[in-house]
């Protein structure tokens, strides 16, 4: 039984790596909500049942993604209702905006047309990065005493991008935490002094190993071998990523990378999981046996 001081927080004690965190999703709805966010935001939301019903098996019928609310400051009152639908796909990722008049309108969408690039998702096609950052207290403190000065410093400091708060996206440990989009980069650790630089840094493809949590459309393994690929080639860049497979032995996996300009690498690492274990959610008291992953070897092919 684990039982921190009542003012721990767990992004401010974890020291764990950072690489290899971001959660793993296909695509995300991002759904303007400009009331009261709980725990489990939809479910603990004001929307009529229905409604609430209809985006959930909207969202089941498509295996794979995840629906986030967002919210910035006076937006609500200038009319209408945001949605973005992202799809970080290897070779073409894709960032859809739409304006909505009412939520009855959302199950509505085409949403398979989103995830297979359908002409008529064309004249959605964002090309404004997207920043997001997470800011659900009420899912983990953390986020809201971390997160809410790093939306501030970067709404008021972006270049050209929209900057939203996000709920709870995972891993609250590494609070502050981000999501960049159209490519899917997750980001956490982030500094209020310095966010806004770091930011622009990764929308430009420079990327910081201390704040790269991973891509998300990859599952962890696949996270951990690019991290390690990028870390030891910075000349490379996720933007020209079309290919990430590997193969699983035991705790051994070689994975197989492709950029579109032709270059190609094997990438080799190992996996272990700890005896001991660490704070996953201060506000939850959850505690977990953390994965590591170390580099076996780089070859280009």
């Amino acid at each position: 039984m684990h039982n921190p001081a009542p003012d721990v927080y767990c992004a401010a004690i974890n020291q764990s790596p950072i690489m290899a965190t971001a959660p793993v999703n296909r695509y995300w709805v991002f759904l303007e909500y400009g009331g009261a966010w709980g725990n489990d935001v939809l479910p603990d939301s004001d929307l009529p049942e229905e409604i609430k019903t209809g985006i959930r098996e909207m969202m089941r019928a498509r295996p794979g993604g995840t629906l986030l609310f967002i919210k910035k400051e006076r937006r609500l009152s200038s009319g209408g209702l945001r949605l973005f639908v992202a799809v970080p796909e290897l070779g073409n990722p894709r960032l859809y905006a739409r304006d909505l008049d009412s939520y009855e309108a959302v199950a509505g969408l085409d949403l398979d047309g989103a995830l297979s690039d359908s002409p008529d998702w064309q004249p959605f096609l964002s090309e404004e990065p997207l920043v997001l950052v997470c800011t659900n207290g009420k899912r983990d403190r953390c986020c809201a005493r971390f997160g809410l000065p790093v939306y501030q410093n970067l709404a008021s400091g972006a270049e050209d991008w929209d900057v939203w708060q996000c709920s709870h996206l995972g891993g609250h440990k590494f609070a502050p935490t981000a999501l960049l989009f159209p490519a899917g980069m997750c980001l956490g650790r982030l500094d209020p002094a310095t966010c806004v630089d770091t930011v622009g840094d990764f929308l430009r493809g420079n990327l910081h190993a201390a704040h790269f949590r991973g891509l998300p459309v990859l599952a962890r393994p696949g996270q951990a071998v690019l991290h390690f690929l990028l870390e030891n080639n910075p000349e490379l860049k996720i933007a020209d990523l079309v290919k990430v497979e590997g193969t699983v032995a035991e705790d051994r996996h070689s994975f197989d990378i492709r950029f579109g300009d032709g270059s190609a690498f094997q990438v080799m690492l190992t996996v272990e999981k700890l005896a001991e274990e660490e704070m996953e959610s201060c506000s939850k008291n959850k505690w977990v046996n953390p994965l590591r992953f170390h580099l076996s070897g780089i070859s280009r092919c």
